[in-house]
């Protein structure tokens, strides 16, 4: 009589090469969720920030197109309530005579992003008898 035997009667140790690479899988799509995950977060921050700035420098802008021509404002610093959810937030206004009936006017809105210095430009003319007499 012949006696057969099984080669795998005895219990296996460990894991095998299809496991352990699926596990291996598994792990890297977690990473790669995760740090995308926080880059959107990073880019949302960012977008928020630059988007605050932006509305408060054509608020900003708005109301000096209310002020008469000649009560325009020189250059100088200004503020805004909005500007509290900033980091660290600044505004300027520069109003340069281009002739007697022409000002160029820029509003500038700066705030610290992460440590770096963020910046929005607003520039536009304004004419003394408005646009609609050009």
């Amino acid at each position: 009589m012949t006696k057969h035997t099984n080669i795998h009667s005895r219990p296996q140790a460990g894991f095998s090469t299809v496991e352990a690479l699926f596990a291996l899988l598994l792990i890297g799509i977690t990473l790669v969720i995760y740090t995308s995950s926080l880059n959107l977060i990073r880019l949302i921050s960012a977008t928020k920030g630059q988007q605050l700035a932006y509305h408060i420098a054509v608020h900003k802008m708005e109301d000096l197109r209310n002020i008469d021509f000649s009560s325009l404002p020189t250059s100088g610093n200004f503020s805004d309530p909005q500007m509290a959810r900033l980091t660290s937030a600044s505004g300027t206004i520069t109003v340069t005579d281009i002739d007697s009936d022409l000002r160029q006017v820029q509003v500038q809105v700066s705030w610290v992003d992460r440590g770096t210095n963020k910046t929005i430009n607003l520039t536009t003319l304004f004419y003394q008898n408005g646009i609609s007499s050009l």
